[in-house]
């Protein structure tokens, strides 16, 4: 169990670390619609995958 919390944690970081601030600084990024359409696609994902 602790590795896996050692993986969540390390992609955590990395995401807060490297991913968002390049986001961030990227010229014409909308990171609100890119929030909007990853969130239309785990919709998706999940009605897809559904039990």
């Amino acid at each position: 169990m602790l590795e896996l919390e050692d993986a969540i944690l390390h992609h955590v970081n990395d995401e807060r670390d490297k991913m968002f601030p390049k986001a961030r600084a990227t010229r014409g990024l909308d990171l609100m619609q890119l929030a909007q359409q990853l969130e239309a696609r785990k919709t998706e994902l999940m009605e897809t995958h559904a039990a």
